[in-house]
């Protein structure tokens, strides 16, 4: 139960859903803004307890609402990794409940 949810302590949450056949889980991990590329945020296939076979074979995809990708997946590993610096201020201003 202790994987299900991965936290940083700090401001963002993202969730990560993932439907595998007919079964579908959801998973969230919360990471600190301003994380540099290439910085590790969890490794799906671990935290959901899957083979990374079944990844792949699920053509894995992050899906975004803005212009830009901040996630990459690896599907060979399930490592997901931050692809672009988050700036929450950038993408929230004041709001305090943003995401």
């Amino acid at each position: 139960a202790g994987q299900a949810r991965r936290s940083l302590g700090l401001p963002r949450v993202f969730s990560f859903c993932l439907f595998l056949h007919s079964s579908s889980a959801q998973i969230r991990y919360s990471i600190p803004e301003e994380l540099t590329r290439g910085a590790f945020v969890g490794n799906i296939a671990k935290d959901l307890g899957t083979d990374v076979a079944k990844l792949a074979a699920a053509n894995l995809q992050v899906l975004s609402d803005s212009d830009s990708q901040y996630f990459s997946v690896n599907v060979n590993t399930g490592v997901i990794m931050v692809s672009e610096r988050i700036d929450r201020e950038q993408l929230c201003g004041q709001n305090p409940r943003c995401f």
